[in-house]
């Protein structure tokens, strides 16, 4: 008997040490498949991060496609009869190219927009990015009892480039009896203002 436990004894701590042979063995595989993992993880990262700097962060502007919020502000001059009821159209040009053209139709602050000595402000969500601006074309098309108008400026803000574009005019523009110039005025950017604060509404 005490041959056979001692037998018995020595089965068992080989056994044991086989098995704690095997957990190291199967801990070190899955430590080694997870550092491949990570390995793996942080390679991808590192593409994805270089493939983003050359390819789009450091690429020319112009083949970038970035979408952009536009918030449109349009001031109405302070004469008599200055406002008008037609409908007011925008097309905004830039270095990345142009965009369509807008109906500015609904005002954030008046329900009856483009009065008198009024400031009118547009939203245009998740539009292709312009660019740097250098001119917006503005027009009406003539409709109402009182179509003329007379135009202070338009200031453009790019939501994502955090720059507004002021465009002044100091015009009328329209028919009737204030038809003192074309109906379609095409502005040139003279001021350009880089910082938030001017995104803010002006009213």
């Amino acid at each position: 008997l005490p041959k056979l436990a001692s037998t018995w004894a020595r089965l068992v701590k080989l056994d044991g040490q086989f098995l704690a042979r095997n957990v190291h063995h199967k801990l070190a595989a899955v430590v080694v498949q997870l550092l491949n993992v990570k390995t793996a993880a942080v390679t991808v990262l590192l593409f994805c991060y270089y493939y983003y700097y050359f390819y789009f962060y450091n690429a020319p502007t112009s083949k970038r496609i970035m979408l952009t919020d536009y918030l449109i502000t349009v001031k109405t001059g302070n004469h008599f009869g200055a406002g008008t009821d037609s409908n007011v159209f925008i097309q905004l040009f830039g270095e990345d190219g142009h965009s369509e053209e807008w109906h500015l139709k609904h005002s954030k602050h008046h329900k009856n927009k483009f009065e008198r000595n009024k400031t009118d402000q547009f939203i245009f969500s998740q539009i292709k990015c312009c660019g740097k601006l250098y001119k917006v074309i503005v027009r009406h098309d003539n409709s109402g009892i009182c179509s003329s108008w007379h135009l202070e400026y338009v200031e453009v803000s790019d939501i994502s480039l955090r720059t507004t574009f002021r465009f002044p005019c100091h015009r009328w523009i329209g028919g009737g009896f204030f038809h003192m110039f074309p109906k379609i005025k095409q502005l040139t950017c003279t001021e350009e203002t880089i910082g938030p604060s001017k995104l803010e509404p002006s009213v």
